[in-house]
């Protein structure tokens, strides 16, 4: 009967789950594959993030040239009836003058 007590004692159960290494591949899988998910779901939310920050510049960019645009089109496009003071862009209202070429001496 001790022969028997020593082939089932809790000790000799857990010395026979040391030496059997079935599964500690899946047991570290199953440890790690939270971590590597939540490390993916953070990566693609820094990437919309990011992207979204990138369209809100670029955005911004169009709509400012195309305001600018817009107002140097109206500048343009303004009747001529309007003082020259108002526009933006003052025009010059001297004539160009013709250069007197030198006349060849014979």
């Amino acid at each position: 009967m001790d022969s028997q007590n020593k082939k089932h004692s809790p000790l000799r159960l857990l010395s026979s789950f040391h030496k059997n290494e079935d599964g500690t591949a899946m047991t570290e899988f199953v440890v790690v594959l939270p971590i590597f998910i939540l490390m993916f779901v953070g990566m693609n939310e820094l990437y919309k993030t990011n992207r979204q920050g990138l369209r809100a510049k670029i955005t911004a960019a169009k709509s400012t040239w195309q305001a600018s645009m817009d107002v140097a089109n109206a500048s343009q496009s303004a009747p001529s009836s309007t003082s020259s003071t108002s526009s933006p862009r003052r025009r010059s209202s001297i004539a160009p003058q013709a250069v007197a070429s030198p006349t060849p001496t014979a």
